[in-house]
């Protein structure tokens, strides 16, 4: 066994397995060079999907624009790269849209309509008169346990 995959099995011991940064580029490598699909390197190299997408993230040489002078083939296949990266990005602004409604309307608490103030012995909330709902409010209900 050579130094490299001694010291890459005493670092897998530890929680969570942990690779050296050759082996990281060699499972990549797989995927860019020898054109592996993700799912034969990862089972070639005994390593989950999701890691070596996240190493090819990380270590894999940025794809180059097709120049002037790109055939037919590379601009249909750059397209389709350009289309998949617009489509995430337009998912992911969707995603980020329906979070920030979500947590805008959390952060529209009831307690915030209640103005009063701290007892300083018992850390209750003490409405001001006026300021309470109708009895049926949901402040008013609160008030009562309190």
């Amino acid at each position: 066994m050579s130094e490299a995959q001694s010291q890459t099995l005493q670092e897998s011991s530890r929680k969570g397995r942990r690779y050296l940064e050759d082996f990281k580029r060699d499972a990549v490598r797989l995927v860019t060079d020898e054109k592996y699909t993700f799912q034969a390197a990862a089972l070639a190299v005994g390593v989950s999907e999701k890691s070596l997408h996240d190493w090819h993230k990380k270590f894999a040489p940025p794809l180059a624009s097709c120049g002037d002078g790109a055939t037919v083939v590379e601009l249909q296949a750059e397209n389709k790269r350009l289309r998949k990266l617009l489509k995430r990005a337009e998912l992911e602004r969707e995603i980020l849209k329906k979070a920030t409604a979500y947590f805008a309307k959390e952060s529209q608490c009831p307690f915030a309509k209640i103005k009063g103030r701290l007892d300083s012995r018992t850390s209750r909330l003490i409405s001001r008169a006026g300021d309470v709902p109708s009895a049926a409010g949901f402040a008013q209900r609160l008030l009562r346990f309190a």
